[in-house]
């Protein structure tokens, strides 16, 4: 077997000019083998071009190729190869930097419609290398040890030089003589400031020959971020808003907007950057990427989420449950959940009526649920999706199951199971149930009347307008969004549907927006949810401001006619003071940011501790290479519905052979830095959750808390302690 340059040569020796010929190795035995499987086994001949010792060398004296830091596990995709007149095809790729097999897949049809496909297995490879190991990330103040490993395939001893280098600082050099492998180290503390530490590892010979691996670890901070200011809307033509900061807490960041899509563009943008997946969380994203496309082309912007939306798509047409594929819970995994169904459906049929292609059997799903429907109406037991389990919560599932029916298009008589659902409810009925019947009535052109909504109209000081029932609080959106969140809505669309209620329409929206403060809404369903209620209103009045005027005084004076503004003021102990005068509302934001590195445990409504390899201490010992185990317990005072549960792991760790551990759990995410488990209910009593771990580098790290927050009301939550970490 010959490799020419790096690469493997199918003609025979006497095929390469001996004048182009600079140097010519032996691989012989099992080291051949090895790098190139069996039929190497008889020999390798390693020919090096004298073109190629000139400065184009894939086998690393080319300076620009001796570092790799191109690592993923993709290599390439060529899919418009076509043959020529002898059935071949060619194509020029460039591989990744990793050291490994590359399982290769063809795939190919002709013009009468069949198709083949084979798969090979493509090597990659150097005979002496130098590959560096570093922590998946750090925290800041973090000790670790980096590993460096030069490994020889050659049938002699390779003499070389190693050399660390820490964000462009190069570390004494090493001399070894490597038979097989060698292993060097390097102490390095994670620095502050910083997102990340650039670390590379390299060798050198003295043929000019040279490899070395160059990785970025990502730093991040101990303890927590934490917001402190308003949002707030100047609606009226004369309005002014006093803000006292603290000066402790340093500079103060004021941002202005006066026209309402740039601040739905910052909330979907954040709705996007949510770290987990699941269907709810899925079909949230589907629905703001809508909107996103909508807001960039009334700004005649370019839309670059099609390819999110496709994802979105298949991601969710993926998670579907039994009975035959037809419905969903909150995960693939969890039990069927009627409000999840529900908000799903909502996405893929928006997704569907905006052009995308999405896959549903309509009749399938109609024939089903109107037979789920049929089964709980004459008093049978439901087989699936409406069983009386605790997802079934009285008849507001039958509402939401009675709505996606008629979003679907399916013909069946509503009048009578609207009725039936009325007659049902003993006494008066909560507002949000009362809201959701008259507006399911509104959609199928039912009688209906509104005379009685007055009654539960409530307004702010800044003149907002929302609905809620103070004396029987909903059932509908109990676990979803705030109490009075999904009455407004509901009024919102009512109000907006019946016609001729814009000034009361204005004022819920600026309630709505008021909702957000600095920290976006409540939770990825909330912001969907009120998105797409008031996004399409936004988006019509939407447009440049020219008749709104903001005087600051006090720690800042100036005057601000053009729109978006943001500043960054120096702290002080003297307010700031905002007059707005013109038509237009302004949106201001203002806020001071601190790090709490140290954060306390906090017990309410969960008590959340660790306790790391049995040791429940602050401090915490580890030994290298001797799988442990971090336990978390969560004492849980109350009954609590859609629970996420946070936990940090130490950087000098990855994880173990890990499966879940209590019954409760329905999903888990295994993060760079933390594990997400996800609990659609967890009972009153004390939770045992447990992750395995494999420490690996050794040093000194910081354990961040691990937290267990309402994923609806992420305002309440519990939290443990930080720990140190010591990996011997």
């Amino acid at each position: 077997m010959i490799i020419l340059d790096g690469l493997p040569f199918n003609g025979r020796l006497e095929d390469v000019s001996p004048e182009d010929i600079a140097t010519i190795n032996v691989l012989k035995g099992e080291a051949a083998a090895a790098i190139y499987g069996a039929r190497a086994a008889n020999g390798v001949l390693l020919i090096t071009s004298k073109a190629s010792r000139a400065g184009n060398d894939p086998a690393g004296r080319d300076p620009r190729l001796a570092m790799r830091r191109n690592f993923r596990d993709y290599a390439w995709w060529q899919p418009t190869l076509v043959t020529d007149a002898q059935g071949r095809a060619s194509t020029t790729v460039t591989l990744p930097d990793d050291v490994t097999g590359w399982d290769t897949f063809v795939l190919g049809s002709d013009d009468h419609g069949r198709i083949g496909s084979a798969t090979s297995l493509l090597r990659s490879f150097k005979a002496l290398l130098a590959e560096l190991a570093v922590p998946r990330f750090l925290i800041e103040g973090d000790q670790t040890q980096v590993l460096g490993k030069t490994l020889n395939y050659m049938p002699d001893t390779a003499q070389v030089s190693t050399r660390f280098s820490v964000a462009g600082v190069a570390a004494p050099s090493q001399t070894h003589v490597v038979s097989s492998s060698i292993l060097d180290t390097l102490s390095l503390t994670a620095p502050a400031g910083q997102d990340s530490v650039l670390v590379s590892y390299s060798l050198q010979q003295a043929t000019g020959y040279a490899d070395g691996e160059q990785r970025q670890i990502p730093v991040l901070r101990a303890g927590t971020r934490e917001n402190v200011g308003t949002f707030a809307i100047l609606s009226a033509a004369d309005t002014t808003l006093t803000l006292p900061f603290d000066p402790q807490l340093g500079p103060v960041t004021v941002r202005l907007e006066s026209d309402a899509l740039p601040v739905l563009l910052s909330e979907i943008q954040h709705l996007q950057q949510y770290a987990y997946l699941c269907n709810e969380q899925a079909a949230s994203k589907l629905k703001a990427l809508l909107l996103e496309k909508q807001i960039r082309a009334v700004r005649q912007e370019p839309f670059k989420g099609d390819r999110s939306i496709n994802f979105l798509i298949r991601k969710l047409l993926a998670g579907r449950r039994a009975p035959e594929n037809l419905l969903w819970g909150t995960w693939a995994s969890s039990e069927v959940s009627p409000w999840a169904t529900t908000h799903v459906l909502e996405a893929l049929l928006a997704a569907e009526k905006a052009g995308y292609k999405v896959r549903l059997d309509r009749e399938k799903l109609q024939q089903y649920l109107l037979q789920e429907l049929d089964h709980h109406l004459a008093g049978k037991p439901a087989p699936e999706l409406l069983r009386r389990t605790w997802y079934y919560q009285s008849d507001d599932d039958l509402i939401r199951l009675l709505r996606v029916l008629h979003q679907l298009g399916t013909t069946t008589d509503y009048r009578t199971y609207v009725a039936r659902l009325e007659r049902s409810y003993k006494g008066r009925q909560p507002l949000d149930r009362y809201l959701a019947l008259t507006e399911l009535r509104q959609q199928l052109q039912l009688p209906y009347q509104l005379d009685s909504l007055r009654r539960y109209r409530l307004s702010t000081q800044l003149g907002g307008v929302f609905y809620a029932d103070t004396l029987r609080p909903g059932s509908y959106y109990r676990y979803l969004l705030r109490s009075s969140v999904g009455s407004t809505l509901l009024a919102y669309r009512l109000l907006r549907a019946q016609g001729g209620h814009e000034p009361d329409l204005t004022r819920i929206r600026l309630y709505l927006l008021a909702l957000r403060r600095t920290d976006y809404w409540n939770s990825t369903y909330e912001a969907a949810q009120i998105l797409e209620t008031i996004g399409p209103d936004l988006l019509a009045a939407g447009g440049p401001a020219t008749q709104a005027k903001v005087q600051l005084s006090g720690a800042s004076t100036q005057q601000i006619s053009a729109f978006p503004q943001q500043l960054t003021l120096p702290a002080t102990a003297a307010p700031l003071t905002l007059r707005k005068t013109g038509l237009l509302p302004v949106y201001a934001t203002a806020y001071q940011t601190r790090w709490n590195p140290k954060p306390a445990a906090t017990a309410a409504p969960f008590t959340v501790k660790t306790e790391l390899a049995g040791q429940t201490g602050h401090q915490v010992r580890l030994r290298a290479g001797q799988p442990a185990e971090l336990v978390v317990t969560v004492n849980v005072q109350a009954e609590a519905r859609y629970v996420l549960l946070e936990v940090p792991i130490p950087a000098g760790c990855s994880y173990g052979d890990n499966t879940a551990g209590n019954s409760f759990e329905v999903h888990r995410e295994y993060l760079r830095h933390q594990t997400g488990i996800f609990i659609d209910w967890l009972p009153i009593g004390v939770h045992t959750f447990r992750i395995a771990l494999q420490p690996r580098y050794r040093g000194r790290y910081t354990l961040n808390p691990a937290k267990a927050e309402l994923m609806y009301f992420p305002t309440r939550f519990g939290r443990s302690a930080s720990k140190q970490v010591r990996v011997q």
